[in-house]
This record gives structure tokens, sequence and C-alpha cells, in this order.
């Protein structure tokens, strides 16, 4: 594994807090001792008695117990007057996990990651013991082991009336205070109060379920968009009722006659079987654009009174994408950099079935096109169920090499891969297998075959994790924090130092701005 390079110089340094604290617990001096992995537990059956299953609840809560008595009460009783039952377990020994491999990860011993290393499962015992608080997790890094406490835990306000509240979070002396607020305190209120639920008490509204708030707004009605795109009217209208099996048969004459580039389909509020009728249509039976619009009485008095100006504008982005336009694209000096040499940026991921069921998982890859990275070619794959590793990752690879060739009689001399949905606990695996598939695998066919023989002709490869499932949020000062007054950082904020992993070549990036909560 190379060495981590140093924290990044690029843009200016700010200081920024998080939702981590340093972990400590007893261990001796030397960091040796151990502690015991425990697996199965079973239950012990009287003969004749009714057989039950403990599940992850009860069992965890013996593991926790047992740090103290051997006595577990079962707490489902018919009734309260019912006698407590007491049921025997066995407790299934694993092995003995060395705590000291946690001293050797937090100072960055490449070894301390195999699979074979005790690391990931020590990690795993700290996070036991830290079960009994809610939201909290533990997380290696450079000298320490850190626990970090999610803040998107909910808080719950007392029922009373909303400009009450506000004033006294405010610490106003009257609600008559709120008018004519100065522009920090709007920004506290928004902070305060995004996401509150609240009870509409204007007539008609009785009964309603609670509102969210979504913003507060200052200066109302003073929005506009320009939308850029025009339309003309379409080739044909089809009005067809409602029957399942005539959706594909009504589809394919009307876009045969009209020789369709995308088909727009109006439906009914409810109508999950059409749309996946026309899906399935345009997607796979005849390969054409769709674009499907979810008509209801509350879109059709917004389009009368004229406030359907968002929707329009969201429905038109789908569109204009479909039919091979660009909504945006990035303008960053990194743009200069990327465009120095034919570039493809890679995205993977694998979506798995609900849990419990047998279907398969599907996997997909999406491939830049353009030196804007902003059109992509597509594959995708059905592989066996619950299988995060790509299956198909080679023939994918090979089918984003060749549509590139196709549109610009070169091979990309760079590129870059961002893999989604991978836990830490499966980063060398995925890194093993998949890298393997488009580098060792791809040496032997896709590289030879269309870059030469010769090594120094083929493209430069990186290959990045991204999790985004992860509790770490920053704050920072004023300086630091973005203009809107949401109170998160500026928008391509890095933290590279003090919380990474000490092994793994890791950093956080908040991408975009935060629009809603702490990012």
């Amino acid at each position: 594994m190379s060495s981590r390079p140093p924290p990044g110089t690029v843009g200016r340094q700010v200081v920024a807090q998080t939702n981590a604290f340093v972990m400590h617990w007893n261990r001796p001096s030397n960091n040796s001792g151990y502690v015991y992995q425990y697996d199965v537990i079973l239950p012990l059956w009287d003969i004749g008695s009714r057989q039950f299953s403990l599940g992850n609840k009860k069992g965890t809560e013996i593991i926790m117990r047992l740090q103290h008595t051997f006595r577990v009460p079962w707490d489902n009783r018919p009734s309260p007057n019912s006698p407590q039952k007491e049921v025997g377990v066995r407790i299934v020994f694993v092995k003995r996990i060395d705590v000291s491999t946690l001293h050797r990860l937090t100072q960055g011993d490449p070894d301390s990651i195999r699979p074979e290393s005790d690391s990931s499962t020590a990690i795993n015992m700290l996070n036991l013991f830290i079960q009994s608080t809610p939201r909290m997790s533990v997380r290696p890094t450079f000298g320490k082991i850190v626990v970090n406490a999610d803040v998107t835990i909910g808080v719950i306000l007392p029922a009373d009336n909303l400009e009450k509240i506000c004033a006294e979070y405010l610490h106003l002396r009257g609600i008559r205070y709120l008018d004519n607020l100065e522009e920090s305190s709007i920004k506290k209120l928004r902070l305060f109060l995004k996401g509150v639920k609240v009870d509409v008490g204007l007539p008609g509204h009785s009964g309603k379920r609670p509102k969210t708030i979504k913003d507060v707004v200052v200066d109302v009605g003073n929005i506009k968009f320009d939308k850029g795109m025009s339309a003309g009217r379409p080739h044909d209208i089809v009005r067809s009722p409602p029957v399942i099996l005539q959706v594909a048969e009504v589809l394919d004459e009307a876009g045969r006659l009209a020789n369709a580039t995308m088909i727009l389909a109006i439906l009914p509020e409810s109508a999950p079987e059409p749309y996946r009728e026309i899906k399935r249509f345009g997607d796979i039976t005849r390969g054409v654009m769709t674009q499907c619009v979810k008509w209801s009485r509350k879109l059709a008095s917004d389009v009368q009174q004229r406030r359907a100006n968002q929707y329009y504008n969201n429905l038109i982005l789908k569109i204009n994408v479909k039919l091979g336009g660009i909504n945006y694209m990035p303008l960053n000096g990194a743009m200069k950099y990327l465009n120095s040499l034919p570039t493809m940026v890679i995205g993977a991921d694998v979506s798995h079935p609900a849990p419990g069921s047998l279907l398969p998982s599907i996997s997909a890859l999406v491939a830049s096109m353009d030196n804007r990275l902003c059109k992509y070619a597509a594959s995708i794959r059905v592989q066996a169920s619950r299988t995060e590793i790509i299956q198909d990752l080679f023939e994918m690879f090979k089918i984003a090499l060749t549509s590139f060739y196709n549109l610009h009689d070169e091979y990309p001399k760079r590129i870059f891969v961002f893999r989604d949905g991978v836990s830490e606990g499966e980063f060398q695996t995925v890194l093993d297998q998949e890298v393997d598939a488009m580098k060792v695998i791809s040496i032997l066919d896709v590289l030879p075959e269309t870059y030469g023989s010769n090594q120094a002709t083929w493209p430069e490869l990186t290959f990045i994790i991204v999790g985004k499932r992860h509790h770490f949020r920053f704050f920072g000062n004023a300086e630091a924090q973005d203009p809107r007054g949401n109170g998160n950082l500026y928008s391509g904020f890095v933290a590279d130092q003090d919380i990474i992993h000490p092994v793994y070549q890791d950093f956080y990036l908040q991408s975009q701005p935060g629009l809603k909560g702490s990012v």
C-alpha cells in the first residue's frame, strides 16, 4: 500500500470542529491484553417446551448483562401477572482478540487491516460496548480511537405558539420584536426551524397532518426561473384508456408513426402498473426515451393559479438531459487539468434487494464521454443477490472504452473511477478484485487491444471509494461558513487531517452547498 500524501495546500486553511471525541478505556500501558469474541447465542430448550428465536436485540442484551450477571429475565410475558420466565442459553466461543492490534492500527501499520488481523473485530467490539448510547460509532484515526456522535437526532420542542417559540429562541422580550429582524437573526431561525413540524391553526386545516417548515423566507414572490428551452407542438397526442395490456401496443404504434425520439406520458395520480409498462417499453423493448408526468388535482390547481413554476423547471431539466442536452457544466479551474489529456470519469455501484428478498442485485457503471464530463454512457447488469463485487466489471469497462473511442477516435489517457456503496470492511476486497478487473485483466485483453503493447501509452487509473453513510458533521467559525447562513462550511471544504483513517488514504469532502441540515 502506497504511503499517504501530505495534507493539501490548495485554497485557504480553515479550522473546523466535528462531532467526534477521543475514546479512552482502561488498558495496560503496553497496549497488550485480550478480549473474547462470542458468536451464536442458542437457547436451551426443555423437552416439550415451545421454541422461539431470541433475535438480535435480546442477544445483545444477554451479552451486555454477562458483564455482570448470568441470569437474564425474559420480558415477553402474556400479562404483568404472569410468572417471569427465565431461559438458559449457550454462548459459542469464537476466538481471543488481541487488543494491541488497535494500537498498531492507529499507528498506521498496513498489516493491521489485513483479513487475518483482529482490528476489524476489535472495532466491532468497541462499537458493542458503546451501544447503550444510541447513535454512536467508533472509528480509528492517527494515534487515537474516536467516538462519532450522530447529531442528526431530532429535538422535540414543547407544544406552543410558533411565534412565541421563535422569540424565546432569539431571547426577545416578546413576539412583536420578530418584525424587522437583522440578517444574523434570520440565519439563526433558518437553522433552528428547518425540518420542524407544526400544526397549522387556520380554518380548514383542523385534523390535517402537521406541516414541515422548509425555510424562512423574508421576501416572497420575487422568484423567477429562466427555463432557457423551447419546444414546438408534439407530433401526435394519443388518448387511451389505462388498460395495462394496451400500453405497449399504443406506444409502439404512436412512436413508430412519429419516428419518436421521446415519448411523454401523462398518467393519473396513482398508476404504478402503467408507469412500469411505459418504462419497460422505452428502456427494454424499443429503446426510446420516455418521460412520465403524474397529473393530480393539486398539480392542476397549481397550474391554474400559476404556482407550478418550480415543477416546470424540474420537468424540463429531466427532458433536456434525456434529449442529449446539458443542464450544468463545471467551471472550476480543475477542468483545465482534466482537459489537458483525454479523460474519462467512471461511476459504479451495486443496488441490492430489500432484506429477505431473493431478487438479484443490480450493478451499474456510467462513464463520461465528453471533455465537460456532462454526457455519459451507461451499462447495467444483473448479478447474484447481495454480491457487492461487480461481477461483469471487465465487460462493462470494455464497453465504456469502446464508446469513448467511437466518439473521439482515441481512447482516454486518464481514468478516474468513483466506486459507491462499499463498507470499510470491504475496501480491500473491492480493491483487490475490481481494480484487477480493470487493471490486471485489462492488461491481458482490453489494454493491448486498444492502446497497443507499449505500456507507456496505457492510461493512468485512479480508483476512489466514496462513502456517504457516516455521521461526521463539520462546524466552522463565521469566516469559514457559507454566506447562505445555514451554518455549514463553504462547498469544497476538505478535511484531510486529524479524523482521517490511519491506513487508508481517505478525506472528507463537502462537495456542494448544504441547503438542508448540517453537512
